[in-house]
């Protein structure tokens, strides 16, 4: 899946900034080095949140999380990125107001002997693990899906107390599943071009900015724009 996003930015001419660019070079970045996998449960034989270089059948590099096994009831598959909001490309001495997912895709790429399976939500929490916000609430799909779902822009959220731009951060993207009584039962999906938007105040208090984040897992990288 390819994708073009197209910036709209909001700013007074004196407070310019250039884009700035992260990269990860290859899926072990992805895999191991920016992410960070945890489970509520176990499954059977795979209990995984992989980088995939090819996306499971002809997708391009992307996500997927993948259960299978008997009676694997509400496994919980938590992919975490933890940081600053500086780490994001937010300007030291900034005050951050809100953050905002403007975009995933996702497709339910095997469905056999699923009972259910919650893709989402998408959350923002403090280094201690407390829920700070919502970004999306997540979906629920009931069959094998031959195309992506593109959720487009969710409501921009309050960061409540993590307004430092040093703050420590959790953005934690979750899965859940539960397979049927089969040993064979496999659920698993694909998670592809997750987009966030950060708003914030630059240190002059002078104007407001945003930063917006967008994992390109078709690259392996993400790029910070403000």
């Amino acid at each position: 899946m390819k994708r073009l996003l197209v910036l709209v930015l909001f700013a007074s001419a004196t407070l310019a900034q250039s884009p700035a660019t992260k990269t990860w070079a290859n899926s072990t970045d992805w895999q191991e080095g920016a992410f960070s996998v945890s489970y509520t449960g176990a499954c059977d034989s795979t209990n995984t949140f992989p980088y995939s270089a090819t996306g499971g059948n002809t997708d391009a590099a992307c996500r997927q999380r993948i259960c299978i096994g008997r009676n694997d009831n509400g496994v919980i598959a938590n992919l975490t990125w933890a940081g600053t909001w500086e780490t994001l490309g937010v300007p030291p001495g900034s005050t951050v107001s809100t953050v905002q997912m403007t975009d995933i895709a996702t497709k339910m790429h095997a469905w056999n002997v699923c009972n259910s399976a919650t893709l989402g939500p998408y959350a923002l929490y403090t280094s201690a693990d407390a829920l700070v916000a919502t970004l999306w609430t997540g979906r629920s799909p009931t069959a094998i899906e031959g195309s992506f779902t593109a959720e487009g822009s969710q409501s921009a959220q309050s960061v409540g107390s993590l307004t430092a731009s040093d703050a420590s951060i959790k953005l934690v993207l979750s899965m859940t599943t539960t397979t049927g009584n089969n040993a064979a039962a496999a659920c698993s999906a694909t998670f592809d071009d997750l987009d966030i938007s950060i708003v914030y105040s630059a240190a002059s208090g002078a104007a407001k900015r945003r930063v917006i984040i967008t994992w390109d897992f078709n690259r392996g990288r993400f790029r910070i724009s403000n």
